[in-house]
């Protein structure tokens, strides 16, 4: 993170200063709010820079995509409690193959948020 000249950091938002804009009749303007509404963004700009951020490889960590993610950490911490109740119940460790699929899905969602990360 990028610190001030006071040496306290900045935060992603103090750096993002430039504005991009761009004019639209009030059809098209009426089809954008329609579309940013349809894909849960909160208004047209945060919806046009996750298309343009998409459109250069650079995906945008619009909440959607966030709240899906933490959804699917909820479910390997699940199972992965339910894995450590079997093992100490019975002594025994779960099979190699149910170790594997909840270290894999551990990895997995690991790399989908590091794309996330600027």
């Amino acid at each position: 993170m990028m610190r001030a000249g006071d040496g306290k950091p900045r935060s992603d938002k103090r750096r993002a200063t430039r504005v991009i804009s761009f004019r639209v009749s009030p059809e098209l303007e009426a089809e954008l709010i329609e579309e940013a509404a349809n894909d849960d963004c909160d208004s047209i700009g945060a919806w046009a820079k996750g298309l343009a951020l998409d459109a250069i490889g650079r995906p945008a960590s619009d909440k959607k995509v966030l709240r899906s993610l933490i959804g699917e950490l909820g479910k390997i911490g699940s199972n992965l409690n339910q894995l450590a109740r079997v093992a100490n119940t019975t002594g025994r460790l779960p099979d190699e193959a149910m170790l594997r699929r909840a270290a894999d899905a551990t990895l997995d969602l690991q790399r989908r948020i590091n794309r996330l990360l600027p």
